[in-house]
């Protein structure tokens, strides 16, 4: 009698670790379903092109560390994916790169605010109109190099090869051999300028998710 009850009582455990397992993977599932679906309403899945428009505004913003940030700036992007951009920069200073984002999730009102502070007609046509640019996605970064010592960022010492343009810095390089790794993409380049309506842009980068 004893071993029947042993029997039952060890099969209902497994019944009920079985069903416990079952919904934990069917909630996983419905997290990630509506994470794709808030994707897809976002029109984040690939690279806008100049006139695109997004409908919507992204809601899970947060705000990236310190050090991912240029200086004292809070730079935001789309959680949960923040930590695929904490990580790739604290790979690269690893491999002695310095990152920093300098520009990342913009609001239409920001994205108006630029083209109204544009110089002139040139500089403002170079500009996506609110509603049209990657940054709305919460997915786009304008990534720029910072000074280091002893393979640390360090704002206090002077790096005057940041006067160059992004594309000539070493940074710059080490996205474009490691940055797919991360699911980022260059949006902006020559080669596909007729295609975007925008010049190449080497420091603007995009979370691309498949």
């Amino acid at each position: 009698m004893k071993k029947l009850l042993l029997t039952i009582l060890t099969l209902a455990l497994i019944v009920i670790g079985l069903l416990s397992l079952a919904w934990k993977t069917a909630t996983d599932q419905k997290e990630i379903d509506s994470m794709s679906k808030k994707i897809e309403s976002y029109q984040y899945l690939g690279h806008l092109n100049k006139g695109d428009r997004l409908q919507t505004i992204p809601q899970n913003l947060v705000e990236l560390s310190p050090r991912a940030s240029y200086l004292n700036t809070k730079q935001k992007f789309l959680a949960p994916f923040n930590h695929i951009v904490e990580k790739m920069i604290a790979d690269a200073e690893k491999d002695g790169v310095c990152l920093i984002v300098m520009s990342g999730y913009r609001s239409p009102e920001r994205q108006q605010e630029l083209i109204r502070k544009a110089i002139n007609d040139e500089e403002r046509s170079l500009i996506a109109m609110p509603y049209e640019s990657e940054h709305q996605t919460g997915l786009a970064i304008d990534f720029g190099g910072c000074p280091m010592k002893d393979g640390i960022r360090n704002d206090d010492i002077k790096r005057d090869e940041l006067k160059e343009p992004f594309e000539t810095l070493p940074e710059y390089q080490w996205l474009k051999q490691n940055a797919g790794r991360y699911g980022f993409e260059e949006s902006f380049r020559e080669d596909n300028k007729d295609t975007t309506g925008f010049p190449a842009e080497p420091w603007h980068w995009k979370l691309i998710i498949n």
